[in-house]
């Protein structure tokens, strides 16, 4: 919690699904985060979509195979 490239990290710099994470995956308001809320670069997902990516890491993970940034 609160570390560095923490993986589930909140607040983690380079955190996966950190909140606020900076390059977090799936993070929330992450900047460059895939699946971000708010995030810079992120892509923006349906209010539905980005309750069930928070509520679920099941979802995380299966809906990150059709969120290829590269």
């Amino acid at each position: 919690r609160n570390g560095r490239n923490g993986r589930n990290g909140r607040n983690g710099r380079n955190g996966r699904n950190g909140r606020n994470g900076r390059n977090g995956r799936n993070g929330r308001n992450g900047r460059n985060g895939r699946n971000g809320r708010n995030g810079r670069n992120g892509r923006i997902r349906s209010s539905i979509l980005i309750s069930t990516l928070v509520n679920s890491e099941i979802a995380l993970y299966g809906i990150g195979g059709n969120c290829q940034s590269s």
